[in-house]
């Protein structure tokens, strides 16, 4: 395939294939380059800027690359079986093959700060449209910490406690630098309620003290994607002392637990 695309109107087909040298890789990286700098300069530039994401719609590769129409495209790309495909029966989501994508990602390296400040919008689309694990991901990679530490907390709620997702919750927390996971009240109760859920009262009761020393006075500001009144975030001196109680409960103190 990547002979066959790369050979298409090539003006010298034999010197061309007396070329080829090196390892398996080396071969196809140096295929995906010719393919790669035969396209017209548009499409270069939605293959780079979108080489960043997991998965890419028109909407976001417009955001991207600053152009309107680009999942027109995509699809074309697609067509021309050009190492992108559809992940969906619309042909709405693509991916990039993982080689061609390595290869898009090393060229968009040659341009300083691109990738951060892309990275960036994304992140932004991604929490805009609710899809949080996508805009966590893409936070980190810009360096942005404190807007991921801020999703995972609006997010806490809803993949914890309605979805049971609690590996994801503590992968998100796992991407913190430990000064915001022990600095930012919010995060400090998540992670005493996965003590207390991993049967650690001494950690959680920890967490908790911390927790109550991080703490302001109720950020109103604060929406959680589960909903205000199915938080337990949103009120962090309510929701110590719940787990105050939930810990007095366990060591069978009723007095403190009645306190």
């Amino acid at each position: 395939r990547l002979a066959a695309l790369s050979l298409a109107g090539h003006p010298d087909p034999e010197r061309f294939v007396a070329d080829f040298s090196g390892s398996d890789r080396t071969v196809a990286e140096y295929l995906i380059a010719e393919m790669l700098d035969r396209q017209p300069a548009g499409v270069q530039r939605l293959l780079l800027r979108t080489s960043i994401l997991d998965r890419v719609n028109g909407e976001l590769a417009d955001l991207l690359t600053g152009r309107a129409g680009e999942e027109r495209t995509l699809l074309d790309l697609e067509d021309a079986n050009a190492f992108v495909v559809s992940l969906d029966p619309g042909r709405t989501w693509f991916r990039y093959h993982h080689l061609f994508a390595d290869l898009l990602r090393a060229r968009l390296e040659q341009q300083p700060g691109r990738a951060v400040q892309l990275h960036r919008n994304a992140a932004a689309w991604y929490a805009e449209h609710e899809l949080a694990d996508d805009a966590i991901g893409h936070a980190v990679a810009a360096g942005e910490m404190t807007l991921a530490a801020r999703l995972i907390e609006e997010h806490f709620d809803e993949r914890f406690y309605l979805h049971g997702e609690v590996s994801t919750v503590r992968r998100w927390l796992a991407l913190l630098p430990p000064e915001l996971t022990g600095s930012r009240a919010r995060l400090l109760l998540a992670r005493a309620r996965l003590a207390l859920l991993d049967g650690g009262p001494a950690e959680a009761e920890g967490l908790l003290d911390l927790a109550e020393r991080a703490s302001p006075d109720a950020d109103q500001r604060f929406e959680p994607s589960a909903g205000r009144a199915s938080s337990l975030l949103v009120n962090v001196p309510a929701a110590v002392t719940l787990l105050r109680v939930y810990l007095a409960e366990l060591r069978g103190d009723a007095e403190t637990t009645v306190d």
